[in-house]
């Protein structure tokens, strides 16, 4: 009989000694919508079930939005996304706020104690689940990494986004320095993200560049002249787009802006 995959609380996997051990794999979500990531995430989970791994997704989504990870088989393990209890820190380039200000010294005494409960979290997951491997899937809940770590359970993490740059670099430093520390591979999709990370040594050989991706499809040419139609699109035009939301982080209003001075 099939089972029906539904959210993990059950207790701490154990394997009979004599039966084979079947790869277990924790993933760490960040996002409770569905964007890039969860869909690029989603591409990963599906590549892992296809080699019979069992996943785990520890996430802020719920049943209905994390439907796709369902259907392929894998079980959530959710943790509630709130003001106070959320462990996605603000790590991204977008927090320019100076620690030396009143708001950002409570900001990073704030960030402190959420990565502490963040590991507090992500340990709980680990010792329900014994994975073989934690999969984070971005630096804002780079506290999975430290869990991990902490319980030597080998970890990954996907860089998507710039880290915070803050007041001389320093919380860039100490974060590129937990991040390298703590993985045993990095992810980043861009060159620009593997060269704010700063390696030493042999941290180098850990960081791999490895663009976002989508499946490939081959579009036939009838199908280019519906989409031309349906968008008023000429049909002798070349036309240019831009993949990402509508907002400032996503450079947006340069892609409008570049477009213009290109079309004048």
């Amino acid at each position: 009989m099939e089972r029906k995959p539904s959210s993990c609380s059950a207790s701490p996997v154990k394997p009979h000694k004599d039966a084979e051990v079947q790869k277990r794999v924790l993933f760490v979500d960040h996002d409770s919508g569905r964007s890039g990531s969860t869909v690029s995430l989603e591409y990963i989970v599906r590549a892992f079930r296809e080699r019979d791994h069992q996943v785990f997704i520890l996430t802020p989504k719920g049943e209905s939005e994390a439907k796709q990870f369902l259907d392929m088989g894998a079980s959530l393990i959710p943790w509630r996304k709130g003001r106070y209890v959320t462990i996605e820190m603000q790590s991204h380039f977008t927090n320019v706020r100076s620690p030396f200000s009143p708001l950002g010294m409570l900001r990073v005494a704030h960030e402190s104690l959420k990565c502490m409960w963040g590991i507090f979290v992500v340990g709980n997951a680990i010792r329900k689940v014994s994975p073989h491997l934690v999969y984070v899937n971005e630096h804002v809940v780079m506290a999975a990494s430290i869990a991990a770590y902490l319980r030597r359970i080998p970890a990954v993490l996907h860089v998507r986004s710039l880290l915070l740059k803050g007041v001389f670099g320093v919380r860039r430093r100490i974060l590129s320095s937990l991040i390298l520390r703590c993985n045993e591979v990095v992810f980043a999709i861009t060159q620009s993200e593997a060269e704010q990370l700063s390696p030493v040594r042999d941290e180098k050989e850990k960081i791999r560049v490895t663009g976002e991706f989508f499946p490939q499809t081959r579009a036939v040419s009838s199908d280019v002249r519906k989409c031309r139609e349906v968008f008023g699109f000429p049909a002798d035009k070349r036309v240019v787009t831009m993949l990402g939301g509508i907002e400032d982080a996503k450079g947006t209003l340069v892609f409008l802006r570049s477009a213009a001075a290109v079309l004048s």
